[in-house]
C-alpha cells in the first residue's frame, strides 16, 4: 500500500511543494562538491521565490 498524504489546505500545498523542490539541490550538490555553497543557496532561493511571492499576495 502506497503513502498517499493529503495536504488539508492551499498553505500545507505550497509548503509541501516548496519542501520537496528543495530535496533535489542537495544530492546534486554532494555529486559535485567542488561548486561553492553560494550556488547551491543561489538555486534554491530561486525556487522558493515564486511560491513564496504568490502565498503572501
Amino acid at each position: 500500500m502506497s503513502a498517499v498524504r493529503t495536504c488539508r489546505s492551499p498553505d500545507e500545498s505550497l509548503g509541501e511543494t516548496i519542501r520537496s523542490s528543495l530535496y533535489g539541490p542537495a544530492p546534486w550538490w554532494l555529486d559535485r562538491p567542488e561548486k561553492p555553497r553560494e550556488v547551491l543557496v543561489a538555486a534554491m532561493v530561486r525556487i522558493t521565490r515564486g511560491p513564496v511571492a504568490t502565498a503572501s499576495g
